[in-house]
């Protein structure tokens, strides 16, 4: 089953249909072995009335994995790379880019990168420092971001 679920990660977004198709296999197994189970309780051995009750309960609990495991393949969202998304800018644009970017501003002097501080979390998106990520809100703290640069 773990292998099953490894190569459904695999393909990503695309292995989200066929682990909820596994997981409706697994349900349309517990309810027949469940059924099964029911039938053969009139006074048979105790394995008899057990065995298809334990199917339908590890079915069961299967195919709550396989739905969940679906689910989330198949609601997962895929960001890119984040120097495809945040590429660094050459320092004259950086430097350009203190001055006229609306503000407030959130910059990395390690990256080169900004970003408007509503998107900021707090560190650089693609060094995740902190250290080197500064918020810009006046022309001082301009300056300060532009002696800083790397």
């Amino acid at each position: 089953m773990i292998t099953i679920l490894q190569r459904f990660e695999n393909m990503g977004r695309q292995g989200g249909l066929p682990s909820l198709g596994v997981a409706l296999l697994l349900i349309a197994l517990s309810a027949l072995s469940a059924y099964y189970g029911w039938l053969s309780e009139d006074g048979d051995s105790m394995l008899r009335i057990l065995g298809p009750n334990f199917i339908a309960l590890s079915a069961a609990a299967g195919a709550m994995v396989f739905t969940i495991m679906g689910l989330k393949l198949l609601t997962q969202v895929d960001y890119g790379d984040p120097e495809d998304l945040f590429p660094s800018l050459h320092r004259d644009d950086f430097l350009r880019a203190l001055k006229q970017e609306q503000r407030p501003l959130c910059v990395c002097t390690r990256c080169r990168i900004h970003l408007p501080a509503q998107f900021s979390t707090g560190g650089c998106p693609r060094c995740n420092s902190s250290v080197e990520y500064y918020e810009i809100a006046s022309d001082e703290d301009a300056k300060m971001a532009a002696s800083a640069i790397q």
